[in-house]
């Protein structure tokens, strides 16, 4: 910018400052040229200048002459009015009262700071205050905006729950761009479970943006979001999805330990130690250096017989001495049955512990 341009811009603003401070100069005093009627402080003052006049309902009103006519430029209330009106506002907020919930959002609503919270969903539909439980509220056809604990014996589909003694669920609808697409998300409400379920679980749907041919939405399934709460738990699936934890493990006396994944797939895995493994082995076989059979009940079933893997260890003084599983085993989805094991030499005829570190994999559904 030049230094002349800059000048005219100074010069611009300047004249517009000194226009304001006249208008606002003229208005003060225009409340100072009070006359008891229109026509009378129309008469009296200079067109374009400012004069007030009392009383009608206002504690003073404020024109413009503008030629033959006044313009009313702002309108002050009177003592009455004023009290009156902080009269009804105080009944009001005293009560902690709001706008009924079909307006909450509208300009001309009151809300109680209680539902503060949910001012800014209203403006797309309505909160539910305080609970939907004695009422025939279907949560597929919630308003967006609607927000409210809704009982899981109302119409509609509900978030799968593996406690059956959820009953409520606290719902919230919100619209996510045009025409019937909303997004609903979902938390367990009930004193019969525990704080960390209640405060863990979070489910969400969302709806097409167009009804099917009875004019209904069109949902999506329920997904679960999942923390630091629900990764571990009872894994578990329905209708070829999953429904439950990601991660499961667990064990069984005499069955070893297993670790069950969302996916479908399993692990288990089991320590046993044979203590008759040597000359004096009581295989099923003519061969001392066998022990004798043995059956593993795996701690959760497999859909189809698992893949076995082994580790065998052999305490001897001997660098030579190893141990190794032997063939002939069955295997089914619920056992590894008649294994046995054996030693590659026994140099100094003795009879030797041997631990065997089996592992089955596999998986718990297809």
């Amino acid at each position: 910018m030049s230094f002349e341009q800059a000048v005219v811009r100074l010069e611009q603003t300047n004249a517009t400052l000194q226009e304001e401070v006249v208008r606002f100069r003229d208005a003060v005093m225009g409340l100072s040229n009070i006359y008891p009627t229109i026509t009378e402080g129309r008469q009296n003052t200079a067109d374009g200048r400012y004069f007030s006049v009392p009383g009608s309902g206002a504690y003073m009103r404020l024109y413009r002459r503008s030629g033959s006519s006044a313009s009313l430029i702002a309108e002050f209330p009177d003592r009455a009015e004023l009290l009156a009106l902080q009269s009804q506002m105080s009944g009001l907020l005293s009560r902690g009262v709001s706008a009924g919930y079909l307006s909450m959002g509208s300009a001309s609503a009151l809300l109680r700071v209680s539902d503060g919270i949910y001012a800014a969903r209203s403006d797309f539909g309505r909160y539910l205050s305080p609970s939907t439980s004695a009422t025939d509220n279907d949560i597929d056809e919630a308003l967006p905006g609607e927000c409210g604990l809704y009982a899981a014996s109302l119409p509609g589909v509900f978030p799968y729950s593996p406690n059956d003694t959820t009953t409520f669920f606290w719902i919230e609808t919100q619209k996510t761009y045009s025409g019937a697409s909303v997004v609903q998300t979902a938390y367990p409400y009930t004193s019969s479970i525990s704080v960390l379920n209640l405060v863990a679980r979070k489910w969400t749907r969302m709806a097409s943006n167009n009804r099917n041919a009875e004019g209904r939405r069109v949902w999506g399934p329920w997904v679960e979001e999942f923390n630091n709460h629900n990764i571990l738990g009872t894994v578990s699936h329905s209708g070829g999805f999953t429904n439950g934890a990601i991660i499961e493990q667990g064990s069984t006396t005499g069955g070893g330990r297993y670790r069950k994944l969302a996916d479908g797939t399993m692990e288990s895995w089991i320590t046993t130690e044979f203590t008759d493994v040597g000359i004096f082995g009581s295989g099923t076989f003519a061969d001392p250096y066998r022990s004798g059979s043995r059956n593993w009940d795996f701690p959760q079933q497999f859909v189809v017989p698992p893949e076995i893997s082994y580790y065998c260890s052999c305490d001897s003084v001997l660098a030579t001495e190893r141990a190794n599983m032997i063939s002939g085993r069955t295997i089914s989805t619920s056992r590894l049955g008649a294994f046995q094991v054996y030693r590659t030499t026994n140099a100094l005829g003795e009879q030797l512990p041997v631990k065997v570190t089996l592992t089955a994999s596999g998986r718990w559904r297809n």
